[in-house]
């Protein structure tokens, strides 16, 4: 009700402006919510996954909390990273599979994977486990239809 004349690039911009700040504030506990709300909000449609990932300084702030030095922040962005990547609508092929190969390819652009390489050792068990969880999903991405029509030819 309150958001009803809020529109959704003026939602984002509000959220990259107070998750920003959390992001890069020296107050470490005011991070994990901001990860958890960039996460959740990943957790959504291919839109929203896509509003997300447009914004330049949310992405980079996730990325250089992903070797900040408490476990339970990389256990957060291990999260956002799993969420932003995954299948929004696994029934809606090729379009939803199409915008999931699209996130990876951007993720893995900006580095995402070294970092999560480099979580798959990390001293804390949680963030080693979801290191792996997000990596799967960078390992399980769809291949174009094309691709998985001649993977499955018999002649």
């Amino acid at each position: 009700m309150v958001l009803r004349n809020f529109g959704k690039h003026e939602l984002v911009e509000l959220i990259d402006r107070k998750v920003h700040i959390a992001f890069f504030s020296s107050n470490s506990t005011r991070q994990n919510p901001a990860l958890y709300l960039f996460s959740n909000i990943c957790t959504g449609s291919d839109d929203h996954k896509a509003l997300m990932l447009s914004r330049d300084s949310l992405v980079k702030g996730v990325i250089e909390l992903m070797s900040h030095s408490r476990a339970e922040v990389r256990e957060a962005t291990a999260w956002c990273v799993m969420n932003a990547a995954d299948i929004a609508e696994p029934n809606d092929y090729p379009s939803s599979h199409a915008q999931m190969k699209q996130r990876i390819e951007y993720l893995k652009r900006c580095g995402v994977i070294e970092h999560l390489r480099n979580m798959e050792s990390d001293s804390d068990a949680d963030v080693r486990h979801r290191a792996r969880d997000a990596l799967l999903i960078f390992e399980a991405a769809p291949v174009t239809a094309p691709a998985v029509a001649s993977a499955i030819s018999t002649d």
